[in-house]
């Protein structure tokens, strides 16, 4: 929000001249893009571990393109088509061998967080594509207001976190001053690391399409394959069905985003044509020593 009042200087900039359906998509976008998608995300997390809950990433830019597709901003084609089913009968196959592998007790429970999580992050990438490409706000300000709300109510959540296990006294972080510290550098990094990612994801979903911003974010679920291989040392073939999958998914979503391209080309030359067709309907060809405007036949002009 400082970074807002800088760049704008204006109160009904800041506060999006008042705008009802602006203020309330801004606010939609912060309580399911942040809060929603992360409090889900690490209820995920904490409840199984990161070798399964790394592959429930890659459903983010297919629920993504799904949800693009219903409501309209995308196309049914058949690439997009055969490469949202490969890429989803992968990403169930990854699933799987990393459920099979890992040590979570039950699946059921960092499933249904999960799959929330992935659900939001979708939804809010097409909040944030209709506030920037439907409506011109600036991604600067749409970013800050999905922050301040998502954390806002990160904060009504961690109050009331003893009502919801019914434990009226409250947790301390700890008791050490070097603890303190160390969690709030921590939570510093965190939120500065969100902040510049929810930047570089609205400015990014305003420059270009849905499909495209979501296939570039999903590279993240390769590099927790990567780590823990060498971390948590995986067993070759398990690593190695990995990244088959990974290559799988991968393919689907670049010959969806493909198709996306492809029909974004066609829609440029079509353009093009619709313009040379009008400057021919304007301008005739000469006949008899004249030059005739077909929209106006009365008006002539004389060769010189």
């Amino acid at each position: 929000m400082i970074l807002c009042i800088f760049t704008t200087r204006r109160i009904n900039d800041i506060f999006l001249q008042w705008n009802k359906k602006h203020l309330f998509l801004c606010f939609l976008s912060g309580f399911i893009g942040v809060f929603c998608a992360q409090l889900s995300f690490c209820l995920g997390l904490k409840t199984s571990d990161a070798r399964f809950t790394s592959p429930w990433m890659l459903l983010n830019p297919i629920f993504t393109t799904i949800l693009g597709l219903l409501l309209g901003y995308e196309k049914f084609k058949k690439l997009k088509t055969i490469g949202l089913s490969a890429s989803l009968l992968a990403t169930g196959g990854l699933i799987i061998l990393k459920a099979s592998t890992s040590e979570v007790g039950t699946i059921y429970k960092p499933t249904c967080f999960l799959f929330i999580s992935s659900l939001s992050n979708a939804t809010a990438v097409i909040i944030w594509r209709k506030l920037l490409v439907e409506y011109k706000l600036s991604s600067l300000i749409v970013t800050a207001w999905s922050l301040i709300v998502g954390s806002i109510f990160m904060i009504i959540a961690y109050i009331l976190e003893p009502y919801w296990f019914n434990q009226v006294a409250f947790h301390d972080l700890t008791t050490s001053l070097k603890g303190c510290l160390d969690i709030l550098a921590c939570c510093f990094t965190i939120m500065l690391g969100y902040g510049i990612t929810y930047a570089i994801l609205t400015w990014a979903t305003h420059k270009s399409s849905i499909s495209i911003v979501a296939l570039y974010a999903s590279a993240r679920p390769l590099f927790t394959v990567v780590l823990s291989f060498i971390i948590n040392k995986d067993k070759p073939w398990i690593t190695a069905t990995s990244v088959i999958l990974l290559g799988i998914i991968f393919y689907g979503l670049i010959l969806s985003s493909y198709s996306k391209k492809k029909e974004k080309n066609a829609k440029l030359n079509q353009k093009i044509k619709e313009k040379e067709q009008w400057f021919k309907s304007i301008f005739a060809r000469p006949v008899s020593g004249k030059y005739e405007l077909l929209q106006n036949p009365r008006i002539t002009m004389k060769v010189t």
